[in-house]
């Protein structure tokens, strides 16, 4: 595991992989799959989870000879040499495994691959069958990385469908931390030459890090949440953090919600910036604030320091391309306050310290250019940059109720006209900035701040993120560009790949650096779908990539609004609000809705009249698990917004199907691929079933195997799917439709899939199609 960084000052020591075989590795005369039966082994039985039918310890050496050495030899052919990969360990008097070469040695093999297929057609024939032979090995690698794992002996983390295998934590993590690396370096390398079923393939973490996780006293929903959107190689990566907000009590927490920073607004109490501080709270006057926001227009709020030394607020309407700092923060912190727009002294003078760090934290040139000259005139005048809080600038109090929803509708604006968004997290503020910035992303993705529904919209919208810790504040935008910079050194090193492409096998999808930044580009990603509006410069140039097809401006439109809508609703899961009832708001806020439509709604019914309002939804909201509403129509629709209670479904769906589906009014018109099964289906007896679906004439049938998700596992029945028949021209009941965006499909790897009661004349709306 030399090959993956170190976080500063990691809990656990690094992690040692022992050799469990003598002598060197013997390569199978065929393919990879045939090394069983070459070692003497029944590869059908292997396949079923049965792993006895050998000693444990031959058992444990032949398995990590055929997963680990065995596809280590497929990518490097001849090249190839177990004692390449070893180490003599003087402490533990044994041979370790070490992958201190494993990045430069795939990173020459896939060179020369590519190399080979552009110097001529021999050498891009070859190419291909380098490309198809790893690909086996990578798919049986992935089937037994979803079959077995590593029993920890603790129930808690087990999954009842995966049977234990006799590998070691260790050496089991190790050897998904390597399929993992692989199938990312064969997706860069093959993505022109030919259609791989490696973005399909999975390797998940197993029980290793998630135990490291709780036994470090993690939040079970943080080691959810990390384990869904991470490889193996980062889960190892995170579960060394030593953190700083392991104290809190998460004895009552779930997998999908973190209960020990929930507020109670009964008990609520703003926090003063230092334990034991009693000081006076000073208060911004509402009666300044009601008619800036009467006119729909931002209040802002500049500090002052008078002659006897205390703060003093000035409240002014926000004017356009006016320079300001809006604060994103999570209420459990201490920031909020329900019953007043007012925070303590001591808070007061924190705030004016932040704005004033981050202001002259930017360069005299970069302002100049950006044309942000009032700051300096804020100075002369002995006051801030102006800034923007919620809980001094969002009316509290019944008798301004109006003003408040007022207040609320214009988040959307406020956040997007700031120019700097400065993220405020206790956890990340007792932080010192790490010497590396994978582990800064890192830490801010497992943050109570990301945690919160309100959250998402304010690092969505706002323009630059800055994120405060404990010795100074980083700049996520300034950093990210930094991290992803192709030098000129990099160019003439790699000057040989196809088309000048740049590797970076240390940045590859699966790795620390790219998963711990996953949260950031995503939410640039919805950033440019939902916001389209540009930085005022002298100097520069502003480009805007897309991958969305070029179409007519309307159908665009259409496509950027589903696109939008969908990841809107992944991004929430693992968020949540406080009160139910804002749910609805935070969709409405971060999309820009218009909410005008709720007035007078029942809480209950405003979700789906949100809904209801579009004219077109992506299709693929079908896939994110969630209760679903139950009225005629609208069983298709989540009830909620947020975290949801619900465990995603294990299929990979990295790719998400945003397609624009009409909204009509028997429901929501989609097409995918799919059967219709006969009458006799009812969907009490579909918790795992096989379907035998006839392609073509003279070629045999395809077996599909549909399990329900988080379906339990009877064990009294020993596990075996039912069969379920499926006709065309019978009346149907039911229809099963999947999606997977990929060319090519690998046996055995699951795919997100969805039954749907059928009603007489809806089969033209959803048609079967094989293909």
């Amino acid at each position: 595991m030399d090959h993956i960084p170190e976080v500063t000052n990691p809990v656990y020591p690094p992690l040692q992989v022992p050799c469990l075989s003598h002598g060197p590795y013997e390569p199978s005369t065929g393919a990879f799959e045939d090394y069983p039966t070459q070692k003497g082994w029944d590869v059908l039985l292997l396949k079923r989870g049965i792993f006895t039918q050998h000693p444990v310890e031959d058992t444990r050496a032949f398995l990590q000879d055929w997963l680990f050495f065995g596809l280590l030899h497929e990518i490097l052919g001849d090249d190839f040499t177990k004692d390449g990969f070893l180490q003599w360990d003087l402490q533990y008097n044994q041979a370790m495994v070490t992958t201190a070469n494993l990045l430069p040695s795939l990173t020459t093999r896939f060179q020369q691959i590519r190399t080979n297929s552009v110097r001529s057609l021999d050498g891009k024939t070859q190419a291909i069958a380098d490309l198809d032979r790893i690909d086996g090995a990578l798919c049986t690698l992935s089937f037994f990385c979803n079959l077995a794992v590593a029993d920890e002996g603790d129930n808690t983390v087990s999954s009842p469908s995966q049977p234990p295998w006799p590998l070691s934590p260790a050496v089991d993590l190790s050897i998904r931390v390597l399929g993992q690396l692989v199938s990312s370096a064969v997706q860069l390398t093959g993505m022109f030459l030919k259609h791989s079923p490696a973005p399909s393939l999975t390797f998940p973490g197993g029980n290793f890090t998630q135990a490291r996780m709780r036994q470090a006293g993690w939040c079970p929903s943080d080691i959810a949440m990390v384990s869904e959107y991470m490889s193996a190689t980062s889960l190892y990566y995170a579960s060394s953090l030593r953190r700083s907000q392991l104290h809190a009590d998460h004895s009552n927490c779930t997998r999908q919600l973190c209960l020990a920073t929930q507020v109670d607004p009964r008990t609520y109490q703003t926090a003063h910036s230092e334990d034991g501080c009693t000081c006076d709270h000073v208060s911004a006057p509402v009666s300044k604030l009601i008619p800036i926001i009467a006119k729909m227009g931002i209040p802002l709020i500049t500090i002052t320091i008078a002659k006897s030394g205390d703060p003093v607020l000035k409240i002014s309407p926000y004017r356009k391309g006016q320079h300001y700092i809006a604060f994103s923060h999570v209420w459990s912190d201490g920031l909020g306050n329900l019953r007043q727009n007012s925070l303590p002294r001591c808070q007061i003078l924190r705030l004016k310290a932040l704005v004033d760090e981050l202001s002259w934290s930017q360069g005299i040139w970069d302002d100049l250019n950006k044309c942000h000259l009032g700051k300096y005139w804020n100075r002369l005048q002995g006051s801030t940059v102006p800034f923007w809080l919620d809980t001094l600038c969002i009316p509290v109090g019944s008798e301004h109720q109006t003003f408040r929803s007022m207040a609320i509708s214009l988040m959307y604006k406020t956040y997007v006209s700031a120019q700097h968004v400065l993220i405020l997290d206790s956890e990340l503020q007792r932080t010192p900035i790490p010497n590396d910035m994978t582990e800064a992303f890192l830490r801010v993705s497992i943050s109570g701040w990301m945690r919160r529904l309100w959250t998402l919209q304010e690092s969505v919208l706002g323009r630059r993120l800055q994120v405060k810790f404990e010795d100074g504040i980083v700049d996520l935008v300034t950093q990210y560009d930094l991290s992803n910079k192709i030098t000129k050194s990099d160019r003439r090193k790699h000057k040989a790949n196809l088309g000048g492409a740049v590797e970076k096998f240390e940045h590859l999808a699966g790795s620390p650096h790219s998963d711990c930044r996953r949260f950031y580009w995503k939410d640039r990603t919805l950033r440019f779908l939902i916001v389209e509006k540009r930085e005022r410069r002298f100097v520069g140039v502003i480009t805007t990539t897309t991958l969305l097809e070029r179409t007519d401006p309307a159908t665009e439109k259409i496509g950027k609004e589903c696109a939008a809508t969908l990841e809107a609703f992944v991004s929430s899961n693992y968020r949540s609000s406080l009160r139910k009832a804002d749910e609805h708001l935070c969709l409405s806020g971060l999309l820009g809705w218009d909410t005008s439509c709720l007035q007078g709604v029942a809480a209950d019914q405003r979700m789906k009249t949100l809904l209801g309002n579009r004219t077109f939804l992506p299709q693929g909201l079908l896939f994110i698990a969630g209760p679903r509403m139950q009225e005629k129509g609208w069983r298709w629709a989540l009830q909620s917004f947020g975290n949801n209670g619900s465990e995603q479904l294990g299929a990979p769906l990295a790719l998400r199907d945003s397609t624009p589906a009409r909204l009509c009014a028997k429901g929501l018109i989609v097409r995918y691929r799919g059967f219709i099964m006969s009458s006799s289906s009812q969907p009490t007896d579909l918790d795992d079933f096989l379907v035998e679906v006839p392609l073509f004439e003279q070629h045999p049938p395809m077996i599909c195997r549909v399990r329900r998700h988080l379906a339990r596992r009877d064990e009294s029945t020993g596990n075996v799917p039912t069969a379920v028949s499926w006709e065309l021209g019978t009346k149907p009941s039911l229809g099963l439709f999947y999606y997977s965006p990929l060319a090519v499909i690998a046996s055995y790897i699951p795919m997100g899939a969805i039954i749907v009661e059928m009603e007489d004349g809806s089969q033209e709306h959803a048609s079967p199609e094989l293909e």
